[in-house]
């Protein structure tokens, strides 16, 4: 083996030389001080812009790494800040190392580049196409094997081409050859770059096994500065590499100089490995050699190779005069935004067709300007909520493919003091019937019924069942009163009902109008829906939403309420010391296909991905979308859905037109701010100006003065009727209900006349008692905006 400086010699007469001005300007300084110098002019303003947590760059030479930095938070809910020796996910930066790991192997005569891989070992998950027996160690590390990225969740992996024919990236490839590799030297993946790579580098982090528990690893967020779930512990040689930067710019070194490797492997790693007939979706100017990807550059090839895993991004680089290498490691899903800032301030010129390749925005692209402004004017306007102790939930907007944004607030479970996180499921209330809909669309296109069809067809003996047709039940025009205003619905449903003993109660009551005649929404219908799904398709109601909707979408996260993960628990504002209490477990087995569902954000922004694209079903394809409702959002339609039960709330809204799609869910209150929080993040999003909910003004209670408020009002126009409302006081403060039975809603003091009701939005105003002494108060409205306020005087 020639000694390292000989072999860095030899791999760069196998490249290119530099270019002359690069020469010019290596003889007053050397390339990496340069390049340091620009990536420390440009760093301090670009972690920020595109809202990445943390990132930690590297710079290396033929003699070792040179220079490295390191910026933000490895872990943004605890603070802790990215060290130089943090490890990151290195997502697809795994190949180069890989690729390296393999050609030693291929210099001690264990593998050849060009011998077919079914010679060593059975490439068992191609067995059943012959075209595998073709397949070489070559065309894997080149991308010329003709088969997919990834293969379906689940399914069956495939050739898209015949080997060798086209150039097409493949991790699948990668993980054949890992297999191969393992049966070679009868070790995991790990073991063999430990012996190979890991340790004769002094790689003292790096691992192809993510473990969880080490100390100072970064963790990966999204775009909003919320942690994803860890990453898989599988190894994978395509992307499952975790180190330090520091320890990714010492195999960079090793590169630069072809250490371990003969210099004919040197010569291969960099050169094209693709034929012009075979270059597929390439860029011009960009072609692949043997684990890296190449550009071309007036002094000859650069190599680079990016990384892309949930809540990480990573990129290396190399310019055709091997003087130096540039990585960056960062925990962010927004970090590829910062590529041609960085990729430009290492090479000191912005000409890249590697850039041009991979196609990612920058965070100055008038889209990105946009959805970064959007982004702060949402997290602004939220925060006003928050500090008015009125938001607790998880709140999702996102345009097209990219969330915009994604913030979690107050706590799932207040008596344990669990946060919500974005993976907290919620109960999804009436937001259950779009399922629902759907699952009657689908049993539709399968010819198994037609919405047409009267429910007698399936159900022959229901009341009045041949006049009441399923789309009558799905647009709420049955006529079946809903049967949470039955008499004895509270205790008929306390300790859990069927479905099928439900349909069967709600169905001997009289219509309330007759089919067809009127629309008014309810529930009932929506039950007897589910009914019917579970008649007509042999299934259970759940079993067959999740089978046919859920699961195609990988919906895992949603189901009905009580499946497994962690849940939030409900709470409503009361006069209580903490404002709120938490409503009591219940049985929502009655709510079947009308309430019973629970879920997360992100897996109800896949449902409306699906639902506008009409990915299974659509449920547009009448003027009144089935489970769902219409609305306007300035001069765009918007199709959405609200839920609530007590103590949760939750709204889903998409403007097809726009791209653009809002999830709320929210486990504190079932009034109306929930609405108003939803509809202004849907306006910003869509580039409207809203008002920052003003702060509530302090003011201390007294409770002798609230005592003398307390009593019954009632209103003074015929529309309030005769049932008064009642204000009650306590030695935690006043308390406010609709009506005598319900239940005592918290009154805040922002004034010594003035409260404010939480529940519904609304403000109580005070005023002098009347020449007859009599008391009474203004009720200041949300959704009567300048309008009439209404008056309510003491009995």
């Amino acid at each position: 083996m020639l000694p390292r400086p000989a072999l860095a010699l030899v791999f760069a007469l196998a490249t290119a030389l530099s270019s002359s001005l690069a020469a010019q300007e290596a003889q007053d300084t050397p390339a990496w001080e340069q390049a340091a110098a620009r990536l420390e002019a440009a760093l301090p303003a670009l972690r920020t812009r595109a809202g990445v947590p943390g990132l930690a760059l590297a710079l290396a030479d033929p003699t070792g790494v040179v220079w490295v930095r390191s910026s933000g938070l490895r872990d943004v809910e605890r603070s802790l800040a990215v060290q130089d020796d943090t490890v990151f996910a290195a997502a697809s930066l795994s190949k180069p190392l890989f690729a390296y790991l393999v050609l030693q192997l291929v210099d001690q005569g264990l593998l050849a580049l060009d011998r077919p891989l079914a010679e060593y070992a059975p490439l068992t998950d191609l067995a059943h196409d012959p075209r595998h027996a073709r397949l070489t160690a070559r065309m894997i590390l080149s991308h010329t094997t003709g088969l997919p990225n990834w293969r379906p969740r689940g399914g069956q992996l495939d050739f898209v081409a015949d080997p060798g024919t086209r150039w097409g990236y493949s991790g699948e490839g990668y993980v054949l050859l890992q297999r191969v590799v393992e049966e070679l030297t009868a070790s995991d993946l790990d073991g063999v770059a430990r012996d190979l790579v890991f340790e004769p580098l002094g790689m003292e982090s790096a691992s192809f096994r993510w473990d969880s528990t080490r100390a100072n690893q970064a963790l990966p967020h999204d775009r909003a500065g919320h942690a994803h779930a860890p990453p898989d512990a599988e190894q994978n040689a395509a992307a499952s590499l975790s180190c330090s930067v520091g320890d990714y710019a010492r195999f960079l070194s090793a590169l630069l100089c072809g250490e371990g490797l003969d210099a004919q492997l040197v010569a291969e790693l960099g050169r094209s490995q693709v034929d012009d007939g075979a270059r597929g979706s390439l860029a011009p100017g960009v072609s692949w050699g043997l684990g890296l990807g190449l550009e071309e550059q007036p002094a000859g090839a650069a190599l680079w190779q990016w990384g892309h895993n949930t809540g990480y991004r990573a990129f290396a680089w190399l310019p055709p005069g091997r003087e130096f290498a540039f990585v960056f490691l960062c925990n962010g899903d927004g970090g590829m935004l910062l590529l041609r800032d960085l990729v430009n301030a290492a090479s000191g010129h912005g000409e890249h067709p590697a850039l041009v390749h991979l196609e990612y925005p920058s965070h100055d692209d008038p889209e990105e300007v946009q959805s970064a402004d959007a982004r702060e004017a949402i997290a602004a306007y939220l925060a006003g909520w928050e500090a008015r102790g009125e938001l607790s939930g998880v709140v999702l907007a996102a345009r097209g493919e990219q969330v915009v944004f994604r913030g979690a607030y107050g706590l799932a479970d207040a008596e344990s003091g669990v946060p919500n996180t974005p993976r907290t499921k919620f109960h999804l209330a009436s937001v259950t019937k779009t399922f629902t809909a759907a699952a009657l669309l689908l049993l539709e296109d399968s010819g198994a019924l037609a919405l047409a069809d009267p429910v007698a067809s399936v159900l022959p003996d229901y009341p009045r069942g041949a006049e009441i047709s399923f789309e009558q039940l799905l647009s709420h025009a049955s006529g079946i009163p809903d049967h949470h205003g039955l008499p004895g619905f509270e205790q008929r449903t306390a300790q859990g009902i069927g479905l099928e003993e439900l349909v069967q109660w709600q169905s001997e009551f009289p219509l309330e109008f007759e089919p067809g005649s009127t629309s008014v929404y309810g529930n009932s219908g929506y039950a007897l829906l589910a009914h019917v799904v579970e008649v007509v398709s042999g299934q259970d109601f759940p079993d067959f939403v999740r089978a046919n909707l859920l699961e195609p979408l990988g919906m895992s996260a949603t189901g009905e309420v009580g499946t497994a993960g962690p849940v939030a628990r409900g709470y409503v504002f009361a006069p209580t010391a903490s404002g709120r209490a938490r409503v009591p477990a219940r049985d929502y087995s009655y709510a079947l296909g009308s309430g019973s569902m629970q879920g997360t954000v992100d897996d109800l922004l896949a449902w409306l991905r699906a639902v506008d694209a009409q990915t299974l079903v659509d449920v547009q394809r009448t003027a009144w979308p089935y489970g769902w409702g219409r609305s306007r959002a300035g001069k765009y339609a918007v199709l959405d859905q609200t839920g609530a039960h007590a103590g949760f709330t939750a709204t889903l809204s998409v403007v097809p037109e726009a791209d653009v799609y809002v999830v709320h869910l929210s486990n504190l209150g079932a009034g109306l701010p929930f609405q108003r929080v939803h509809r202004d993040v849907l306006r910003i999003l869509l580039g409207e100006e809203v008002d920052t909910p003003a702060a509530l003004e302090s003011f201390g209670w007294d409770p002798g003065a609230g005592a003398r408020l307390a009593g019954l009002y009632a209103g003074d126009g015929a529309a309030e009727g005769d049932v008064p409302v009642v204000i009650e006081a306590s030695a935690q403060g006043l308390g406010f209900a609709w009506t005598p039975d319900a239940d005592l809603q918290h009154l805040v003091p922002v004034a010594a006349n003035r409260f404010y009701l939480p529940a519904d939005g609304c403000e109580l105003r005070f005023r002098s008692p009347s020449e007859s002494g009599a008391l009474s108060f203004e009720l200041h409205a949300p959704w009567s905006p300048g309008g009439p306020h209404r008056a309510y005087t003491r009995h």
